[in-house]
């Protein structure tokens, strides 16, 4: 026999009496250990609650035992209609057949205060609370806030506490057309936003009316941390103003590892695709993306812009295609001031570390400039190999204008000067980062030029440090210009790079724009998979 006791509050207790025989159905006197379970079927079904009582007392075969006891009947076990109570005696099998469970007093009570219609318990009273419409649940007054762990709710949802989002098929936040800042978060202890495993985007941010996609401000560690994404990891379709905007962050502005597409994707963008600013280490740090590690198309101005980062500005290592590839952007595609550490770092990219095209005729494809005379605006460690020119800009007359540096087929170093014979001699020493940095091995190349008089002079001596010149005829105190060319120490045979024939070079171009139109058309059709993916309702599309 089943039944539950009528309380003003459900009690999570069910008193149940039964009888106890053994197999030739004579009543038993013991105390024996029994388990109670309830299922959602008479037979196979889903165990939605069970307990075991080590010690229940059988006085002529009866037993009264309270279910709930050792644990507590929570009220979802009846949200279902038929719900059916199996009972195992001891080591022995569940007895069959189960029992049906019937509802009582209160339960018919609690039956109405489950629907919309009958909730009167409400703190709003008739004027608002729940509404329970099937697939959807509501508050009946719009204007209402939800607090969770809050009774003062500060927004419409206000959490105080942590906010799970766990194994997301698809979206694991999906934020549509906000009029101001689709995600703000301020002052985080740890993490801003982080994300790991989800199956498709970490974050998806669409239509940012007014202000920015996602700001995120003073973050004591990362600003945004993701691992592992199926998809991107971070992606970011036409805001009006700022792709991402992350600043101050305690450690990286963005950090990404094992993206299963691009690490940062972001799409037609009105001003900064990606801003970082301040950071305490990199601004960007990508590592182990499936294809570019930063991908940014069509931004109204600056692709990345990085302020002030204290370690590097962008870090992007071992990306399966470009480190970044940034195209159609109306002001500089990357751009870096104050870096702590490097401007850009790409490490083992399975294409380019960086790969600056432009097919405007209006711009330049890469500019780099520093301000401190101290330091190079561009470093290259290794070899540079340039197809056209190399000009260095002089201040004329005429305004600033370009000038060509001389070329050899070998890698030399030149040193000029001024000297005057004495007595028909003269010794000329070379400055020590001149004698350092030539090589022994290959004789200097020396033309000296007397001025003003004719003198027999020739050159007598030569070595790394200087060399010494004399005349015996003509003028002996003449005065000359020299040159003196040396082949760069380790460098003393021509260098064999590996330089294409014009049939491959042209052949390489043709891959790179074969692999970036590729690119215009996956990303169009990533985002056209979007938007399919998008929840029912989300767009006008749907």
């Amino acid at each position: 026999m089943l039944s539950m006791a009528a309380m003003a509050e459900v009690p999570g207790l069910i008193n149940y009496q039964g009888t106890l025989t053994d197999g030739g159905g004579v009543a038993l006197d013991t105390t024996i250990s029994i388990t109670f379970s309830i299922y959602n079927d008479s037979t196979g079904g889903i165990q939605v609650w069970t307990e075991t009582q080590t010690a229940v007392e059988v006085d002529k075969g009866l037993f009264n035992v309270l279910l709930g006891r050792v644990n507590s009947i929570q009220d979802t076990v009846f949200t279902e209609p038929e719900r059916w109570l199996g009972i195992q005696v001891g080591g022995d099998p569940e007895l069959e057949p189960r029992q049906r469970i019937a509802s009582v007093g209160y339960s018919y009570r609690a039956e109405e205060a489950d629907t919309a219609v009958y909730a009167r318990s409400g703190g709003g009273g008739a004027s608002g609370g729940w509404v329970d419409e099937g697939t959807v649940v509501r508050l009946e007054t719009g204007t209402d806030s939800v607090g969770i762990g809050t009774s003062l709710p500060g927004y419409r949802l206000h959490v105080a506490g942590d906010i799970g989002i766990n194994s997301s098929g698809k979206d694991g936040v999906y934020i549509d057309a906000p009029a101001e800042n689709g995600i703000h978060i301020q002052n985080a202890g740890g993490y801003g936003v982080k994300i790991s495993d989800a199956v498709s985007s970490g974050v998806f941010i669409d239509s940012v009316v007014t202000y920015d996609g996602l700001q995120i401000v003073a973050p004591n560690r990362l600003g945004i941390g993701i691992w592992n994404p199926g998809y991107d990891g971070l992606y970011v379709d036409t805001p009006i103003d700022v792709g991402a905007w992350i600043r101050k962050p305690g450690g990286n502005g963005v950090w990404i590892t094992d993206g299963g597409s691009n690490g940062v994707e972001i799409d037609s963008v009105a001003n900064v695709g990606l801003g970082v600013w301040n950071s305490g280490t990199d601004g960007i740090y990508v590592e182990a993306s499936a294809n570019d590690g930063v991908a940014i198309q069509t931004s109204g101005r600056f692709g990345v812009g990085i302020w002030d980062p204290h370690e590097d500005g962008v870090y992007i290592y071992s990306p399966t295609d470009d480190g970044i590839d940034i195209r159609d952007h109306v002001d500089n595609g990357v751009s870096v001031m104050a870096s702590g550490g490097d401007g850009v770092h790409v490490t083992f990219a399975s294409g380019r570390g960086g790969y600056f095209h432009t097919s405007n005729g209006t711009t330049y494809a890469l500019y780099a400039t520093n301000l401190d005379s101290l330091y190079p605006g561009l470093y290259v460690n290794g070899y540079a190999v340039i197809t056209g020119t190399v000009s260095k800009v002089v201040q004329t007359s005429h305004g600033r204008e370009a000038v060509s540096t001389l070329c050899t087929p070998y890698e030399e170093i030149m040193a000029s000067g001024t000297g005057r014979l004495s007595n028909g001699e003269a010794h000329i020493s070379f400055e020590p980062l001149f004698s350092d940095a030539i090589s022994p091995r290959v004789p200097l190349k020396i033309t000296i030029t007397p001025s003003g008089k004719w003198s027999g002079i020739y050159i007598a001596e030569r070595s790394v440090d200087g060399f010494t010149v004399r005349s015996e005829t003509g003028a002996l105190d003449v005065e000359f210009d020299w040159t003196a060319i040396g082949r760069r120490k380790g460098y003393e045979k021509k260098l064999a790079l590996k330089i294409p024939t014009s049939e491959q070079e042209l052949a390489e171009l043709e891959a790179a724009r074969s692999r970036a139109e590729p690119k215009a058309e996956k990303m169009e059709a990533k985002h056209r998979e979007r938007k399919r993916l998008r929840p029912a309702g989300a767009t006008e599309e749907q």
